[in-house]
Formats: C-alpha cells, sequence, structure tokens
C-alpha cells in the first residue's frame, strides 16, 4: 500500500505515524502488484494495532464488513 505524503484525508487513508517514514497516510486505493526486484531494504513493520487500521482502510474500499 503506498505511503503518499500528501493526504486528501479520505475515508480510504489509513493515518499511521511510524518513525521510520515521513508524515502521510497509508492509501488503501493505491494497492497494487509490486515486483520484489522494487524493494531494496526493509524500513521497518507494522506493529498488530498499525496494520489493524491499515486492514480497516482496505475493507472500506473493497466495501468488505470487518
Amino acid at each position: 500500500m503506498p505511503h503518499p505524503t500528501a493526504v486528501w484525508n479520505t475515508r480510504f487513508e489509513a493515518d499511521i505515524q511510524v518513525r521510520w517514514l515521513q508524515t502521510g497516510a497509508f492509501d488503501a486505493q493505491g494497492i497494487r502488484p509490486v515486483p520484489s526486484r522494487v524493494f531494496l531494504r526493509k524500513l521497518g513493520t507494522l506493529n498488530a494495532v498499525e496494520m489493524k487500521v491499515a486492514e480497516s482502510a482496505v475493507a472500506r474500499w473493497f466495501e468488505i464488513k470487518n
């Protein structure tokens, strides 16, 4: 899920502040496949609470009841 620094405050954005990314929001509307060769290094990991916030944004985008 992309993490742009330009935030539009839509219901499909997950506002998760992590120290290893600039201020912004994860955007569920931008989910797309990315080839593994694009990944150069791991920046960090979301904890369970942060992951739930991201999952909720994806569920809203795909209209899944969670």
